[in-house]
């Protein structure tokens, strides 16, 4: 059953996020979308795992509840991606103002943002965990 279950989620997981890049965009590095990867993957897989099973099961796992959570991830994810390029000029030299004045911050924000992604991969880990060893 856990294989099964691992295997869902890496389907919608790529599905998901390969619709994502798609739809925003982007041009990030490979490095950046693998760890994209990774979060709602796990995300997907805990999810499914843990909200109460929906639609008809296939092949013994319960795909819709894998797929809601997969865009769940995908949504939260989604509503923190700012992406709107510049149009003109103007505001291309106040985007280069801002991107001057934003890497005095770089460091602090990736310490913060690397840690917030660990806490939240290590709960989604044990999440996951904690399903299988404790019956429900």
């Amino acid at each position: 059953m856990i294989i099964k279950e691992l295997l869902t989620a890496l389907l919608i997981a790529t599905i998901m996020v390969t619709a994502f890049l798609l739809l925003i965009r982007s041009s990030g590095t490979q490095y950046g979308k693998l760890w994209l990867f990774l979060i709602v993957f796990v995300a997907t897989w805990a999810g499914g795992v843990w909200i109460h099973p929906l639609g008809p099961p296939i092949g013994g796992v319960y795909w819709l509840t894998f797929t809601l959570a997969g865009i769940i991830a995908v949504g939260l994810i989604g509503l923190f991606t700012p992406y709107r390029p510049p149009h003109g000029r103007y505001e291309t030299l106040e985007k280069l103002e801002q991107v001057k004045q934003s890497k005095e911050l770089q460091q602090v924000t990736t310490m913060t943002l690397g840690v917030l992604f660990w806490v939240v991969l290590s709960i989604f880990v044990l999440a996951i965990i904690f399903r299988y060893v404790i019956p429900a």
